[in-house]
């Protein structure tokens, strides 16, 4: 009957250390995108004026890039595909914010983005309607997303793909770098318990043998 005991007791020990491998290398139940809570002014609502600030709340504070314009972004686009903003974004906590200068009435698209707590850049939009009196002064449209400090005749060749809303390159090296340690560490964590219960059983059985 004592081999049997042995048996069971290493048995218990190697599926332990599975279970601790497959809890910590899963991230994702751990770490999860910042969620979007409000946005203002609303999806589908009418905006009467210009300059108008637009902010995007979500469910937790923003990853510290330790610079508001790495990887985060707010404009607003026209159906004409012209770019309205400074590509300045202001950060407090889980609220990032923009004043933008709208051209013509019509339909606006907001894209912005912004750098989830786990690390991950995001990028979303949603539109509104620009309905302004009739003494409103239009503001020039930019062909190419603004980046926040550079005038349009400064921004580089490769920003000006319509869908690119900031610079992407920097934040999503912070993500891939965050998210990629946690299931590295897991696996060690979770190999030193395997070794460990292994070593012990082995211990057991040469005391048995004696």
């Amino acid at each position: 009957m004592r081999p049997t005991v042995r048996h069971a007791t290493t048995h218990r020990w190697v599926v332990a250390a599975l279970v601790a491998m497959f809890l910590l290398g899963s991230p994702t139940t751990a770490f999860a995108h910042n969620a979007v809570e409000d946005r203002d002014p609303a999806a589908d609502s009418v905006v009467t004026l210009s300059p108008v600030t637009v902010s995007v709340t979500t469910n937790d504070n923003f990853l510290d890039t330790g610079d508001a314009t790495r990887g985060f972004a707010i404009v607003a686009r026209d159906t004409s595909g012209l770019y309205y903003g400074d590509g300045c974004v202001n950060i407090n906590e889980r609220t990032m914010s923009a004043t933008l200068g709208l051209g013509e009435p019509g339909a606006y698209t907001v894209l912005y983005q912004f750098v989830s707590a786990d690390g991950h850049t995001l990028q979303e939009s949603y539109a509104f309607f620009f309905e302004p009196s009739s003494d409103h002064v239009p503001a020039a449209g930019l062909s190419e997303p603004p980046m926040c400090g550079e005038s349009p005749k400064d921004l580089p060749v490769e920003q000006t793909a319509p869908e690119v809303v900031g610079p992407l390159d920097a934040p999503q090296a912070v993500a891939d770098e965050s998210v990629s340690l946690i299931p590295t560490v897991a696996g060690v964590i979770a190999l030193t318990v395997l070794l460990i219960a292994l070593g012990v059983s082995g211990r057991r059985k040469r005391r048995a043998q004696n």
